[in-house]
C-alpha cells in the first residue's frame, strides 16, 4: 500500500531492515519462526536481514561461529534463503572485526564453502558502503567522491578469486552511486576493473539500476543489457535484471513490460516475468490488478 502512495518506497530493503527489527522486539524468542517464516524474495532480502540483525543486537555477546552459520543459515530447503542469510553474516563479520576486512574474511572462511561467496559479498558490501559500521560508531558513512572510488579499487586489487570477485562485484553499486545511475558509466567502469572482475561487478550494477526507483524512461531500461549483443549473453542480463525487479517488489512488473516490450527476445521475457509474478504473488486478486497492462496474449497465464 505504501508503494502505491510513494514509489520511491519500492526500493524498501532499509525499510524491510526497520519492519523486522519491530517485529521480533514484540518477543525476541521468536526470532528462529520468523527467521523460517518472512518473505526472503521481497525487498531485496530486507525482512530476513533486519530479523537477524535485531537477533543479534539484543544479544550483545553474540559472536559468529560455524554452528550458528549452520543452524541459521544451512537449511538448504531455499537456496537463495541460505545465500541471503550468509550475505548477511558477512556484513556481521565485518562488524565484530571492527572494520578489519582480513579478520572479517577469516571469519567468513569458517563456514560452509557453498556460502562462502555470499559471506564476501556482504563483507565487501559493508566495507564499500558502511551502513551499520556507521550505525555502531565504529566507522562514518563515506562521501562517495570519485577519491573514495579510487581508493576502494585499489583495496581490490589485493584481493584474488572468489574474494576479488566479491570485492569487485559489490563495486557495481558503488559505481552507480557515484555516478547518479547513469548506465553507460556504470558499464564502462565494470569492464576497466580486471577482467575476471568485469562480469561480476555489472551484474551488481544491473541489479541496482533496474530496481533503483527514479523515473526510467524506456530507452534507459533497455540500455541495461543493450551492450550484450550475443543471445545468451543478453538473456543472462535480462534474467538477472527482471528477477531483480521481483526481488524487491512486484509493482515493479511495468519495468519488466517495458523491457520486455523491446527486448530481442519477447516471448522469453514475458514468459520469464509471468513466472516470476506468479512466484512472488500468490493471491489471483492481487495478480489480476498487476497483469492489467502486460500484452493480451500473456494476460491469462500472468493472472492464472
Amino acid at each position: 500500500a505504501l508503494q502505491d502512495i510513494d514509489p520511491m518506497t519500492k526500493s524498501c530493503h532499509v525499510i524491510s531492515h526497520f519492519m523486522a527489527r519491530e517485529a521480533l522486539k514484540k518477543d525476541p524468542s521468536n526470532w528462529k519462526d520468523l527467521v523460517g517464516s518472512v518473505n526472503v524474495q521481497a525487498c531485496g532480502s530486507g525482512f530476513l536481514h533486519g530479523v537477524l540483525e535485531a537477533h543479534l543486537g539484543l544479544n550483545p555477546s553474540f559472536k559468529i561461529t560455524p554452528e550458528f552459520v549452520d543452524e541459521t543459515c544451512s537449511k538448504g530447503v531455499d537456496p537463495y534463503r541460505d545465500r541471503m542469510c550468509a550475505h548477511f553474516i558477512g556484513h556481521v563479520a565485518l562488524l565484530e572485526a571492527e572494520g578489519d576486512v582480513d579478520a572479517a574474511l577469516n571469519t567468513c572462511r569458517g563456514i560452509d564453502s557453498k556460502l562462502l561467496s555470499d559471506c564476501f559479498n556482504g563483507l565487501f558490501m559493508e566495507d564499500h558502503q558502511k551502513l551499520a559500521l556507521a550505525e555502531h560508531e565504529i566507522s562514518q558513512l563515506p562521501d562517495i567522491t570519485k577519491e573514495y572510488i579510487k581508493s576502494l579499487e585499489q583495496s581490490c586489487l589485493k584481493y584474488n578469486n572468489a574474494e576479488g570477485r566479491a570485492c569487485w562485484s559489490e563495486m557495481g553499486e558503488m559505481y552507480a552511486k557515484l555516478y547518479d545511475y547513469d548506465v553507460v558509466k556504470v558499464f564502462r567502469s565494470c569492464y576497466a576493473a580486471p577482467a575476471p572482475y568485469q562480469e561480476a561487478c555489472y551484474s551488481k550494477g544491473v541489479a541496482i539500476l533496474v530496481t533503483y526507483p527514479i523515473e526510467r524512461s524506456s530507452h534507459q531500461l533497455n540500455s541495461i543489457c543493450a551492450p550484450y549483443a550475443q543471445p545468451d549473453s543478453y538473456k543472462s542480463c535480462a534474467d538477472h535484471a527482471l528477477s531483480a525487479l521481483f526481488y524487491y517488489s512486484p509493482k515493479f512488473i511495468n519495468r519488466a513490460i517495458t523491457i520486455c516490450l523491446d527486448s530481442p527476445q519477447k516471448d522469453w521475457c514475458f514468459n520469464k516475468t509471468v513466472k516470476l509474478l506468479n512466484s512472488s504473488v500468490s493471491a489471483k486478486e492481487e495478480r489480476e490488478i498487476l497483469c492489467k497492462d502486460i500484452p493480451a496474449e500473456y494476460k491469462n497465464s500472468c493472472i492464472n
